[in-house]
């Protein structure tokens, strides 16, 4: 719990000093039930751009805590680095840095290293459509007490919609797909349809899903699919 505060700080913290060519978006949603069975989850994330010319840094993370009947029963949390270069009006490259962490999911922790290509399908006032094709190296440690740190060669396309129906709200639709050139037969795909309501000129509510399938999960007796649904505040600075 203390982590997740700290984390919710350090977002408007950053927000508040802001200067030409940055933006944060952060996001915060609080979950809690009582009664025959006593639940509360909490979940932040947040995202810092800072663009100048053709060049754009972005630092994001996220931070998830949950409990149930005092028992815990998620935590999970991720950092994440990426510069981005255009070099035509459609074109450009970009290479990332990811570090997470999930014992819930199988692995002790994980770093993917990213590189690779981006292309603007489509860019219009109300649509946008993009797609990313590029190299990963994973190092992944799994929760088993005699496991080791594995290095993991993947190829990694993504794609993001986006459709913003009306002036006040908007849907954005982010998929991932991550093949194991390591072990052949891994593949993990990532769903995130979600949905936008602007409430005033900086806050919005949103409503989202994300889906996780791993068709060979890190440890044995792992379920093959993971998802969350989240709803909460977004701040735009």
């Amino acid at each position: 719990m203390q982590n997740f505060l700290v984390f919710v700080l350090s977002m408007f913290l950053v927000a508040a000093a802001q200067a030409e060519g940055f933006s944060n978006t952060s996001e915060a949603s609080v979950v809690v039930t009582g009664g025959n069975t006593d639940l509360q989850v909490y979940s932040a994330k947040t995202l810092n751009t800072y663009k100048k010319e053709k060049n754009t840094y972005n630092l994001s993370g996220h931070y998830t805590y949950g409990t149930s009947d005092e028992e815990l029963s998620a935590r999970n949390w991720s950092f994440l680095g990426r510069y981005d270069r255009n070099l035509t009006g459609k074109w450009g490259v970009f290479a990332a840095y990811q570090y997470e962490q999930d014992k819930f999911r199988g692995f002790d922790f994980r770093q993917n290293h990213d590189v690779g290509g981006t292309f603007a399908a489509y860019t219009s006032d109300r649509q946008i459509l993009s797609f990313e094709l590029g190299y990963r190296l994973t190092r992944e440690k799994s929760i088993s007490l005699l496991a080791e740190t594995e290095s993991l060669q993947k190829s990694r396309y993504a794609s993001t919609y986006e459709f913003k129906a009306a002036s006040n709200w908007s849907i954005k639709f982010i998929q991932e797909l991550l093949l194991n050139h390591t072990r052949k037969s891994d593949t993990i795909y990532t769903a995130e349809p979600s949905l936008n309501m602007a409430l005033s000129d900086k806050v919005s509510f949103k409503f989202g899903y994300r889906g996780i399938y791993e068709n060979q999960p890190s440890q044995p007796g792992f379920r093959k699919y993971d998802y969350q649904f989240t709803s909460g505040l977004i701040a735009n600075f």
